[in-house]
């Protein structure tokens, strides 16, 4: 496990190199050099709270959001902002909090050629070629989708809306919905990369979803068990993996066989998120009191 970073939770691996983004509360980011343990670059000057962070597949830009109606955009290189797009608030019954209004998910499409903002309970679509709004990706009447994520390499969109029990998974290229999933519980979804299977956590597990079949194919376990349906999930890059945290527990499965790889490992404190290196050989762990990078092929050679 390397050091922590602290006052850091927000994080992404850089495609290529494997280095971690890092962003803080205080509107820091830093590029974070897993093999010396140091920083390597450093921005600052991000107004606020750092709650998204986003790489280009290229590893060149990278895109941070927070509370406001803008996302920054860097020239990692050149270590310059190119961009600042601003989307425009909500407009209807999308269910959507006007004092929560802000960005609070980003991506780029895997060709690099979009930046998916998901803002006021819809996903919209900016061109990276100048950075102007092409429109609105995917949104539903009259709700307000809370977590969205891309799979299939950005063929398939996952996500839940404001009631969290209603999650929904989209073909992008249309977008058509392909699998509605009405659930007795609240959860955040999270998709296998391939977009064959969708994970959903409940409290007693979590239900694997066949986006094709549209069937549950399995339920895996948690440890410990809890009450309330706070787990949290990712799968790895390759598909082979699949974390789980509850009660400060973190836990990562074999997703063929649904069966634990290691049977338990200490996260940090107030969890906030985990990311998966680009290879599966690293996991980053962050928390409001800073980072964890674990080292998986040590982690797995230890069981």
């Amino acid at each position: 496990m390397a050091a922590g970073l602290i006052g850091y939770s927000n994080l992404r691996f850089r495609p290529g190199d494997g280095n971690l983004l890092a962003g803080s509360h205080d509107g820091r980011i830093v590029i974070w050099n897993i093999a010396s343990a140091k920083v390597a670059v450093e921005f600052a000057g991000f107004p606020g709270d750092i709650q998204e962070l986003a790489f280009s597949p290229d590893g060149r830009l990278l895109a941070a959001s927070g509370k406001s109606t803008e996302v920054w955009v860097w020239d990692i290189a050149k270590k310059r902002r190119i961009a600042n797009p601003v989307v425009a608030p909500p407009t209807g019954n999308v269910g959507v909090n006007a004092a929560f209004f802000g960005i609070d998910d980003i991506a780029f499409a895997p060709d690099g050629k979009w930046l998916l903002v998901k803002t006021g309970g819809r996903v919209e679509r900016w061109e990276t070629r100048g950075f102007t709004r092409q429109g609105i990706a995917v949104e539903v009447s009259g709700r307000g989708i809370v977590n969205f994520r891309l799979g299939d390499n950005g063929r398939i969109g996952v996500g839940n809306v404001t009631d969290y029990k209603t999650f929904y998974v989209w073909n992008m290229a249309g977008p058509s919905v392909i699998k509605r999933f009405d659930l007795p519980y609240y959860s955040v979804p999270a998709v296998q990369p391939n977009g064959t299977l969708v994970a959903i956590a409940a409290a007693d597990g979590i239900s694997l979803w066949d986006t094709t079949s549209r069937r549950q194919v399995a339920t895996v376990p948690v440890v410990p068990a809890t009450s309330t349906p706070d787990i949290r999930v990712e799968f790895s890059p390759n598909g082979k993996y699949l974390w789980t945290h509850a009660k400060g527990v973190s836990q990562l499965w074999d997703v063929a066989t649904r069966r634990p790889l290691v049977d338990a490992f200490a996260g940090p404190a107030g969890l906030d998120e985990a990311r998966f290196s680009a290879d599966s050989r690293f996991l980053a762990l962050g928390s409001f009191g800073g980072a964890q990078v674990w080292d998986l092929s040590a982690v797995l050679a230890n069981g």
